[in-house]
């Protein structure tokens, strides 16, 4: 097919935007789609032709990876993303019939990545072993790459990131001796957190190579509370014990949901018969989840293969399968994570030069930019979320220390 026709189709497909304005520029050429008093509005720049067949080909993975190619940019990718998700179900129904084929070659190279033993640790690998110096760049000091709770005005990234890891810890109502466990370790802090404000016994466990060198380094000069710490390199699948407590912290999104079953009847076996479990998980909004399991995204293509978010439909019914836990605590922290990635994305543009200093290229750039764009855009639409849950062996809620009441973020769209 030839530019000059991938490109009439596609502005046809444009057109019939209705939420939202967008802005096309093409060379001497500006076209104008949507509505243009929308408090939405976004702009495209198109620096190469053949953007149009990309993306009428390959449609949302097309989109992702033409920028990546440098074929389009944007003043406000965020307002690009978010047009796209308010217009998606035309924009769908507009190339579904071109980008059929993309589609179906993505579905099976994802179903390729499923998270068996093996393949789990080959996608952790993929993306968490990048680089820790990689990381450094844009995370907060603590090196936690997860949602984080900004509980006031003006609270610092590295403040909101405490908050959340503390907030964990209340809903637990954690005490001195407590036995935890934490199924996914990152880059350590909830395990030093737990082990030096609450004296808790922690038994932590990643299958990252990189994070679990580095958690060591960092237990190892950490002084009584990293003393209180057991570090593993193991599968939640293989893990034995008993402990009072479980925290995962957003690493459900790489169980998948063949292995909810394996996962909560993992925790379940390992929890005490009063025991209790917090975890954190970024969700599908639930009328779309069934469509989306079926699918495969640009996000598990180019960033976390492997990787699928969370059901909560799904969740309850593993749970009532698998485990004597019931869920008596749920908190939205959407929001929260449009604000966390908004930081992140600021720290990773002012460091572009630190980036290419470690060895990534121009492509690598652009895909991290369009990664955490993408992502802010999703939770500002509430197309995706993030929730904290609360299960309990008893069916009540943890007794003691109470959470503070959500609070309302207010962040500028």
């Amino acid at each position: 097919m030839t530019s000059s026709f991938a490109r009439k189709l596609l502005l046809k497909t444009l057109a019939g935007l209705r939420h939202g304005s967008l802005k096309l520029i093409d060379g001497a050429e500006t076209y104008q789609f949507g509505d243009p008093q929308s408090d939405l509005r976004a702009s495209i720049a198109v620096h190469d032709e053949r953007f149009f067949s990309r993306v009428l080909y390959g449609g949302e993975d097309g989109a992702g990876d033409a920028y990546m190619a440098g074929l389009w940019s944007s003043p406000d990718l965020v307002s690009v993303i978010r047009l796209a998700i308010r217009n998606l179900s035309h924009l769908q129904k507009g190339n579904s019939a071109m980008s059929w084929l993309s589609r179906l070659v993505h579905r099976l190279r994802h179903l390729r990545r499923a998270n068996s033993l093996e393949g789990s640790r080959r996608n952790i690998h993929e993306h968490y072993d990048l680089s820790n110096e990689f990381f450094r760049l844009f995370l907060d000091e603590n090196m936690v790459y997860s949602s984080a709770v900004f509980d006031t005005p003006g609270t610092t990234l590295a403040d909101a990131q405490i908050e959340k890891i503390d907030r964990l810890c209340r809903k637990l109502s954690l005490e001195r001796g407590d036995q935890v466990l934490e199924i996914g370790t990152g880059w350590g802090a909830f395990a030093l957190h737990a082990a030096g404000r609450y004296g808790c016994r922690v038994t932590t466990t990643t299958i990252s190579r990189r994070q679990f060198e580095y958690s060591r380094e960092l237990f190892a000069k950490s002084g009584e509370p990293g003393s209180r710490i057991t570090l593993l390199l193991e599968d939640y699948r293989h893990l034995k014990g008993r402990f009072d407590h479980i925290v995962s912290i957003e690493m459900f999104e790489a169980v998948g949901l063949e292995h909810y079953d394996d996962f909560f009847g993992a925790c379940d076996r390992l929890l005490t018969a009063d025991g209790s479990m917090a975890m954190q998980t970024i969700t599908m909004n639930e009328r779309q989840f069934a469509a989306y399991h079926k699918s495969s995204d640009w996000i598990q293509r180019r960033i976390f293969p492997g990787s699928e978010l969370a059901s909560i439909c799904e969740i309850l019914g593993s749970l009532a399968r698998s485990t004597g836990m019931s869920l008596v605590g749920l908190e939205d922290i959407g929001m929260h994570y449009a604000q966390t990635l908004a930081e992140w994305r600021r720290r990773f543009l002012a460091r572009t030069g630190a980036v290419r200093q470690l060895g990534f290229d121009e492509p690598f750039l652009r895909m991290w930019d369009y990664y955490l764009a993408y992502c802010e855009g999703g939770f500002r639409e509430r197309y995706v979320s993030d929730v904290q849950l609360v299960l309990s062996r008893t069916g009540r809620v943890p007794p003691g220390r109470a959470c503070p009441a959500p609070r309302r973020v207010t962040t500028a769209t």
